[in-house]
C-alpha cells in the first residue's frame, strides 16, 4: 500500500473510500486530488465558520491568532491542492 493511503498517514483517507474509488476505477493521484479538495474545504467551512462565530460574540474567548492561523491554512492547504490538481500524471 501506498503510505499517503495509510490511515495514520493521511487522515482523509478512510480504507472503505479508498476501497469504494480504486473499484470505480480512479487511480491513486485522482484519489489523492479529491482528498485535498476536501481538506481545502473543512479547512475553509471551519475557518469561516470560527469568524462568524467570533464575529457573533459567542467565541470570544478565542485570541486573533487562532483566526489567523486558519486563514494561512486554508490559503497553503488551497496551494497544495491547486498544486496536486495542474499536475497532469
Amino acid at each position: 500500500t501506498h503510505p499517503l493511503t495509510h490511515p495514520f498517514t493521511n487522515p482523509f483517507a478512510h480504507p472503505a473510500k479508498i476501497a469504494m474509488l480504486s473499484a470505480i476505477g480512479l487511480p491513486f493521484t485522482s484519489i489523492m486530488k479529491i482528498f485535498n479538495s476536501q481538506l481545502f474545504l473543512a479547512t475553509l467551512i471551519l475557518t469561516i465558520g470560527t469568524w462568524v462565530l467570533r464575529g457573533f460574540g459567542l467565541l470570544t474567548f478565542l485570541p486573533g491568532l487562532v483566526i489567523w492561523l486558519g486563514i494561512f491554512a486554508t490559503i497553503s492547504v488551497a496551494i497544495v491542492a491547486s498544486l496536486q490538481n495542474s499536475q497532469r500524471w
